[in-house]
């Protein structure tokens, strides 16, 4: 169970270290071992995990931050 502000993972942009917390209270359904060790090229397509979450406003979908449906 991951909550809602917590951190989920870092990745290096640039020179900078970004750090990515959860928007939402919920269960990691799967993490992209595409992105780990490399460097991040696009935030909004490089996605890190997919939570499962009761917040999201189809109640339950899987939430991708920077992935429009």
């Amino acid at each position: 169970m991951i909550k809602r502000g917590s951190l989920i993972f870092e990745g290096s942009y640039g020179n900078k270290t970004v750090k990515f917390l959860s928007p939402v209270n919920g269960i990691v359904k799967s993490i992209n071992a595409d992105v780990i060790g490399k460097k991040i090229t696009n935030p909004y397509k490089d996605w890190g995990v997919q939570i499962i979450s009761k917040d999201s406003p189809e109640n339950g979908d899987f939430f991708l931050p920077g992935v429009r449906h």
